[in-house]
């Protein structure tokens, strides 16, 4: 069941009711608006407490759940990701001649990343998916 574009969860039926039996008037936007769970306080997502809850943009609740960390950001790896400087295949090379005892500085001037990328590839800091 939807309200407006939004589910109709518990959470958000319990919100509603809560308005309408303390005489509180919803906001005007609040199909649009996200039922969400206040930060610090309450981290379960089945909690309908009222106490817990709130009316709030979908970036404000965006913002609410990096500070309680509970935001689940996609798992993004290797040249996927958007600062990623080098690609699959030049990891492999790299981690090749890295096991050839290849310098660090020699890689890093010749793949155009600083000496700290090729550490953290040699270290398993980085790229250890390859």
């Amino acid at each position: 069941m939807k309200v407006g574009n939004k589910p109709c969860t518990i959470s958000r039926v319990s919100l509603i009711f809560w308005h309408l039996d303390n005489y509180i008037p919803l906001p005007e936007n609040h199909e649009k608006l996200d039922c969400a769970h206040n930060p610090i306080q309450c981290h379960d997502r089945r909690c309908c407490n009222p106490e817990h809850l709130s009316w709030k943009t979908a970036s404000d609740n965006a913002k609410d759940k990096i500070l309680d960390g509970t935001l689940k950001l996609p798992d993004i790896k290797g040249s996927k990701h958007c600062g990623s400087k080098l690609n699959e295949d030049q990891v492999r090379d790299i981690k090749k001649q890295l096991e050839e005892n290849e310098k660090i500085c020699i890689l890093a001037k010749k793949y155009g990343v600083n000496s700290g990328t090729i550490y953290d590839i040699r270290n398993g800091k980085t790229w250890k998916h390859i």
